[in-house]
């Protein structure tokens, strides 16, 4: 199994002063869940009513040319996956080669209508190809980037560089190195965003050592605009929403101010500003002696945004809520609001995807199992008007294998994609219209 670990500089940070001048409780954030293998491989009959639950969705398919190519040699899973203009969908997967728990090369393949073409190899010869991201900018051009590792003091698992391909016209272009740490010791942070804008570019964000977030546009083999935000984090996530929405983004703060010296894992937002550079970074969400992990960040089409993101509730670091908040102006943010479906309680939440649908509608996927890591399931929830459905499971208790699940924006179909890998060991995807 491929694991993603939360970076070393929150394993040592400590809650001091809240804003509001109350004492906030000192300790140290322990990892993030791990997530455990499915004990046992789903038959025919648990993967047929895992489909049949899926009311609102068509019926999940099986990639099993794609699952075939990409081999059962090796540990992989489903990276990075974004929608571009045309509704072909480009996905990246990871691949252990060495059994290090760590991805050391990337396969490419898109799926185009009902077909996902053969996988292409992205890094060959890597020693690390982690965090990898997939956007494709305003001509058409599919840019990969990912965090590799040269020669340096810090481990071989340890990010120093940030690496970048971009598929054009069919071909491939040399990998190149977009930044280099100048620390002997690597980066510390893992996390990486990637999204294209309203103008066609692609907005990098990166996490240098010490400099707070790194900053890069890219269209084909241009790059531009590389400045550092002064602040750190992680967990870092652009927003999603109507075509000529202006991005903005969502993370988990770390460093705050002079006056207040830390935030552990509380919910930041930042905008650009209309002349250029970047607005004030905004501390949407604080919850004392608490931790919140992996926010999203969605604009609907009024420009309300809505952000959601996984809570820990009672102390313990593991999510166990989805908590959504709304903000008109992106500085005001309404009091948080529990959304953890009542079936899903008691257990713990891996991950949320957000995607805004149509007509006011907005997306949510949700990993979940039992405390104890096992039973993994997939399952959505939609929001409109502020109201929730029920629960919808994609992947049934113990049919969700290991690795991330996308959801992306089909702006041709007017409807909204999922793909994921389930406990049989097959890529799937579905798809819900609108």
């Amino acid at each position: 199994m491929i694991r993603f670990v939360l970076p070393n500089t929150m394993a040592v940070m400590l809650a001091v002063a809240a804003c509001d001048g109350r004492p906030r409780e000192a300790r140290g954030a322990p990892p993030p869940p791990v997530e455990r293998a499915a004990r046992t491989r789903p038959g025919p009959a648990r993967m047929e009513r895992s489909a049949a639950l899926a009311r609102a969705w068509a019926a999940p398919r099986a990639a099993e040319g794609l699952s075939a190519a990409l081999g059962a040699g090796s540990p992989h899973e489903l990276a990075a996956a974004a929608m571009d203009a045309r509704g072909v969908l480009h996905a990246v997967f990871a691949v252990d080669g060495d059994g290090d728990h760590r991805p050391d090369a990337l396969e490419y393949a898109r799926l185009e209508g009902d077909a996902w073409s053969a996988p292409r190899a992205v890094t060959p010869g890597m020693s690390l190809a982690d965090a990898a991201r997939v956007a494709v900018d305003g001509d058409g051009a599919v840019h990969v980037l990912w965090y590799g590792h040269t020669g340096t003091l810090s481990a071989r698992d340890v990010p120093t560089d940030l690496l970048e391909r971009v598929l054009k016209d069919g071909r491939w272009s040399a990998p190149r190195v977009l930044y280099h740490e100048p620390s002997r010791w690597g980066m510390g942070v893992r996390w990486l965003a990637a999204a294209t804008d309203a103008k066609g570019e692609v907005q990098v964000l990166y996490a240098p050592q010490g400099r707070g977030f790194g900053h890069l546009s890219l269209r084909g083999r241009r790059v531009s605009g590389a400045d550092y935000l002064d602040h750190d984090g992680n967990m870092m996530a652009w927003s999603t929403g109507p075509a000529r929405a202006p991005l903005e983004f969502a993370y988990i703060g770390e460093a705050v101010s002079t006056q207040r010296r830390a935030a552990v894992n509380d919910v930041f937002v930042r905008a650009p500003r209309r002349g250029g550079g970047w607005g004030p970074r905004t501390e949407a969400y604080y919850g004392p002696a608490r931790y919140s992990h992996y926010p999203q960040l969605v604009m609907d089409g009024r420009g309300v945004r809505h952000l959601f993101w996984l809570e820990d509730t009672d102390g313990s670091v593991q999510p166990e809520a989805l908590f959504h908040s709304t903000s008109a102006d992106g500085e005001r943010w309404s009091a948080p609001r529990d959304l953890t479906p009542p079936p899903l309680r008691g257990g713990v939440l891996f991950r949320v995807a957000a995607a805004p649908g149509w007509d006011g509608r907005i997306h949510l996927l949700l990993r979940h199992s039992q405390p104890d890591g096992s039973r993994m399931g997939l399952y959505s929830i939609t929001l409109r008007d502020g109201g929730a459905t029920e629960v919808e499971p994609l992947a049934a208790p113990g049919d969700l294998g290991e690795g991330e699940a996308h959801l992306v924006r089909d702006p041709v179909r007017h409807r909204v994609t999922a793909v994921w890998r389930g406990g049989d060991g097959l890529y799937h995807w579905a798809s819900r219209g609108e």
